[in-house]
């Protein structure tokens, strides 16, 4: 299922956390003022950060449990990332800006969201790439980018962040 046009799994995901980082940048430089485009930037923000989520644990975490010794253990640490980033994302999105605990929230979820970057830039990626080949690494950066394109379009505020 390899979609034409998209870099490897690694390029796609990097891509996705410089846009997260982005959009959590202009939500530090418009606080306190702006109230509308920060309720609009954080629900965009919230998105991307759920089809991101959505497509590493169809993609990027089965593919780290078969082909990285222990790999399971790492994809644990990984998962419990996401639960954090979820439950912030569930408790950040019915709030306003300004609304008390807004703030707080967001600069949780930023730094959850960091945390993550800065664990699978560092580690997640480069142990990867050392056991995958450019051609399998390519495969899954078009399976991510697909799954992307149809990955829910709201949190999951039900749904367990358990890989398949």
């Amino acid at each position: 299922m390899r979609e034409a046009g998209h870099g490897d799994v690694v390029t796609e995901l990097i891509r996705d956390h410089r846009g997260i980082q982005g959009m959590l940048a202009e939500l530090e430089q418009s606080a306190g003022r702006l109230p509308e485009r920060r309720a609009d930037l954080v629900s965009r923000t919230i998105l991307e950060l759920v089809r991101h989520s959505v497509a590493e644990e169809l993609v990027l975490y089965p593919a780290l449990r078969r082909r990285v010794p222990d790999g399971g253990a790492l994809v644990d640490r990984c998962v419990a990332r996401h639960a954090e980033a979820d439950r912030l994302m569930r408790d950040l999105a019915p709030r306003s800006a300004g609304e008390p605990g807004f703030e707080d929230l967001l600069a949780d979820l930023a730094a959850a969201t960091e945390r993550h970057i800065y664990e699978q830039e560092h580690e997640v990626f480069p142990t990867l790439a050392a056991v995958c080949s450019p051609q399998e690494l390519t495969e899954l950066g078009g399976r991510v980018a697909a799954i992307k394109r149809v990955a829910p379009a709201d949190s999951r505020p039900d749904a367990p962040s358990v890989p398949i």
